[in-house]
């Protein structure tokens, strides 16, 4: 008996080990996360900071962009019409879609920790553009003639940063299974989907450039973050293997 009390007790001992090196090994990818994360919104803080104090360097490299930028699109009804449909495609709720439907088929195929993943990249990223408008408050460019308008502040672009977090938590998803020429592909869409929401901020005027390169450096930071933490990048198919942010 008492060899089998000593037996039990040696099993839940080492069982409580393990789960502290779990726990461990969790809080230092959540640390190694945060860390890259931070170090990667570095540039983001440096334009934060230039906004907050009504820079008079970024004010005139912004509203050179911008003004510019506008100009030359409000020349070109067919451009504006052509901007117009492109602000209408790539809302946040575009890329919002698109990453749950890939979490979805991820969960349905067994890859639930990479669908946690997914979602939550794209919740956080979301609840951080709120915050920072909300706290920034940045006045959207103005124009004696607009060629279009958008509610809310501006500072970061919601539109840059949701095209950037949606392209990067994809391309993470993907690429790991495709080819080579699939790849070079994907990663030529995501480019493309991702300047072109950009371009489209500045010329229809209702962003300032620092506004979208900002958004994008968030996503960035924020995919940066999550991917460590969760150790969602992995060699071999990530699609199958998912993330462990325990194991």
């Amino acid at each position: 008996m008492s060899q089998r009390i000593s037996s039990a007790s040696g099993v839940r001992s080492e069982d409580t080990a393990e789960e502290a090196k779990r726990e461990a090994r969790l809080v230092g990818r959540l640390a190694a996360g945060a860390g890259a994360g931070a170090l990667v919104a570095v540039p983001f803080l440096v334009v934060l900071a230039l906004v907050v104090s009504e820079s008079a360097t970024l004010e005139r490299v912004d509203r050179g962009v911008t003004d510019a930028l506008h100009e030359w699109v409000s020349d070109r009804s067919v451009l504006v019409t052509v901007l117009e449909r492109v602000e209408g495609a790539t809302g946040a709720w575009t890329f919002r879609v698109a990453v749950l439907f890939a979490a979805a088929l991820l969960w349905r195929v067994g890859s639930r920790r990479l669908a946690t993943w997914a979602l939550a990249t794209m919740a956080i990223g979301g609840l951080l553009n709120v915050a920072f408008k909300e706290v920034v408050q940045r006045a959207r460019p103005a124009f004696a003639e607009p060629v279009a308008s958008a509610e809310g502040f501006s500072f970061p672009s919601g539109h840059a940063q949701n095209s950037m977090l949606g392209a990067a938590v994809l391309l993470l998803i993907v690429v790991p299974v495709l080819a080579r020429r699939g790849k070079i592909g994907a990663w030529a869409a995501a480019t493309f989907v991702v300047a072109l929401t950009g371009f489209d901020r500045i010329g229809l005027g209702v962003h300032y450039l620092s506004d979208v390169v900002a958004g994008w450096i968030v996503a960035l930071a924020v995919v940066t973050g999550t991917t460590i933490a969760f150790d969602a990048w992995r060699p071999g198919p990530a699609a199958t293997t998912g993330i462990d942010p325990v194991a």
